[in-house]
C-alpha cells in the first residue's frame, strides 16, 4: 500500500536518535501565551469600543447643542448681553428718549440703596 522509504527516512546505526517534537514542547508556556494573547485582543477591543462610544456620545451631544439649540442659544446670549451691559434703551419701549440701560445688578443695587436711604 505504501511506497518504500526513501533515503531521508532511513537512518544508519551511527546517527543518534532524534527526540520527538512533542516531547520538547512546554505546554504550560504555550497555554499561557495563548491565553495572554486572547486577553490582549479582548482588552484592545474593549478599549476601542469604549473610545468609540464616548466619542459618538460627545459628537451627538455637540450636534444636538449646535443644531437644535443654536437659535435659542443665540437669543439667550443676546438677552444676556443686553442685561449685563450699558446700552441705549430702545425708544419704542420708553416714555423718556435718550435713556441709557444699565446692567441688571447695578439697577438692583441702586433700587436697594434708594429704599434703604428712605428710612
Amino acid at each position: 500500500m505504501h511506497d518504500a522509504p526513501d533515503a531521508w527516512h532511513t537512518h544508519t546505526a551511527d546517527e543518534r536518535p532524534q527526540p520527538a517534537h512533542t516531547e520538547i514542547a512546554n505546554a504550560p508556556l504555550i497555554l499561557g501565551v495563548g491565553i495572554g494573547s486572547f486577553l490582549m485582543v479582548v482588552a484592545t477591543v474593549a478599549i476601542i469600543y469604549w473610545y468609540y462610544v464616548g466619542y459618538t456620545v460627545d459628537l451627538l451631544n455637540e450636534q444636538e447643542l449646535i443644531g437644535l439649540e443654536k437659535e435659542q442659544l443665540g437669543r439667550h446670549a443676546a438677552i444676556r448681553t443686553e442685561l449685563e451691559g450699558y446700552t441705549w434703551a430702545k425708544e419704542a419701549d420708553l416714555a423718556v428718549p435718550n435713556t441709557i440701560q444699565i446692567p441688571l445688578e447695578a439697577a438692583t443695587r441702586k433700587v436697594i440703596n434708594a429704599y434703604s436711604q428712605q428710612k
